[in-house]
């Protein structure tokens, strides 16, 4: 039997309990964890400008080891922009876009949800914290030790952000949204392991063993709901 549309979020159930600090972007609030330290992190890397720096023979100034946005592939908004030329580095950037993209669907999931339980919000709520700090957090900084490709000698790729389907921030129906996070996570799981497999990424092996247990925890909630009589969940 098809599912029915979820109506949106019940006016009447309980106010979506906060993620706290994870999350907090509140100016002056401590960079002690989530999207702002994501991001800090990747700029605090030793690739990262610093106050030493290379002299050019120019006498031009430039940071230890520069990075810059690069895209995988323009995206159908830009017009122009830095593309990545080695096939490595372009793999890290494609598997940081769909974690970028897999986090917000998690956290859109938790903030306009319909008929989750207060366990499978918790679930929600604790992927998409994991994400960020488990996941996100530690392969950003690994993309901006990358080169971007011979048409930029001695510059690193820095992440762009990208989001190929914008359309499935807020997924739909209850059952569908949860098999699709369900199926992002594994493929991205699959990804990160193999990209663990190649020199100098052995690193990533540790972040594919995190994503895996995200997945399980999405599948366990998928496993109970289908065990449950139909008319009963």
């Amino acid at each position: 039997m098809t599912e029915a549309a979820d109506p949106g979020p019940d006016p009447g159930a309980s106010p979506v309990p906060s993620l706290g600090g994870e999350i907090d972007t509140t100016p002056g609030t401590p960079a002690s964890s989530g999207l702002y330290l994501v991001f800090t992190n990747a700029a605090d890397h030793p690739c990262q400008a610093s106050s030493s720096a290379h002299r050019l023979s120019a006498g031009e100034s430039r940071p230890a080891c520069p990075v810059e946005p690069a895209y995988v592939r323009l995206p159908p908004d830009v017009a122009s922009g830095t593309l990545i030329e080695e096939s490595l580095t372009a793999r890290v950037a494609d598997l940081c876009n769909g974690l970028y993209e897999l986090m917000l669907q998690v956290l859109s999931r938790y903030y306009v949800h319909h008929g989750e339980t207060p366990a499978e919000l918790e679930t929600l709520a604790r992927t998409a914290k994991h994400l960020m700090n488990w996941v996100m957090r530690k392969l950003y900084p690994v993309l901006t030790t990358l080169p971007i490709g011979p048409s930029h000698p001695g510059r690193t790729a820095g992440p762009t952000l990208d989001v190929a389907r914008p359309a499935y921030f807020v997924l739909p129906h209850r059952d569908p949204a949860w098999k699709i996070i369900n199926e992002r996570l594994d493929v991205l799981t699959g990804s990160c392991a193999a990209l663990a497999q190649e020199p100098g990424l052995a690193a990533l092996g540790e972040l594919a063993g995190d994503l895996r247990a995200m997945a399980g925890d999405v599948r366990n909630h998928l496993d109970e709901r289908a065990s449950v009589p139909p008319g009963r969940v």
